[in-house]
């Protein structure tokens, strides 16, 4: 839940929670597990071209330790991933995950630069994995991409925890 209804009837933003990160994440790396080994399967030359550019950008910005472009190249690397797959129920379910995801990936911003890295690593090794059409490791690379990133949202909860005694 993004927002609760208090006792008085007033609304307020839901706190952040561990236990909720765990269970999008959780459900995240199931769909996008299908969703990248039916875009494996489906992805033309011309499709791959089109994720390497994205998968470039995405190294560039890894490099220059650039979050905010890593964190929006990752979405259109993920959103291009879903849309070949062809798969509308995956999409749609991932849609309705993402502002749930994306509340958890803005406290990760200062992540470590050694993490953006590894992010641009792991990208290139689903894209990869796509390119030799390895359903069985694009799907083993992008669960391993997600548990990172679940990390990456709980230590960064942990940080905003200790930052903010007031929810």
């Amino acid at each position: 839940k993004m927002v609760i209804r208090q006792p008085n009837g007033r609304l307020k933003i839901a706190p952040i929670s561990v236990e909720e990160v765990k269970e999008i994440f959780k459900v995240r790396s199931k769909l996008e597990e299908i969703a990248v080994a039916e875009a494996t399967e489906n992805a033309t030359q011309e499709d791959l071209r089109n994720l390497k550019d994205i998968a470039d950008k995405l190294k560039d910005a890894s490099k220059e330790g650039n979050i905010e472009e890593l964190l929006n190249y990752g979405v259109e690397f993920h959103s291009y991933i879903y849309e070949l797959s062809r798969n509308g129920t995956v999409n749609n379910f991932l849609s309705q995950l993402y502002d749930h995801i994306h509340r958890y990936r803005r406290l990760v911003p200062n992540q470590s630069v050694k993490r953006a890295i590894e992010e641009g690593e792991e990208h290139q090794l689903i894209l990869e994995c796509i390119t030799n059409k390895d359903i069985k490791g694009a799907e083993l690379a992008m669960k391993k991409h997600i548990q990172n990133s679940l990390s990456s949202a709980i230590t960064a909860i942990g940080i905003y925890e200790k930052n903010n005694s007031i929810w």
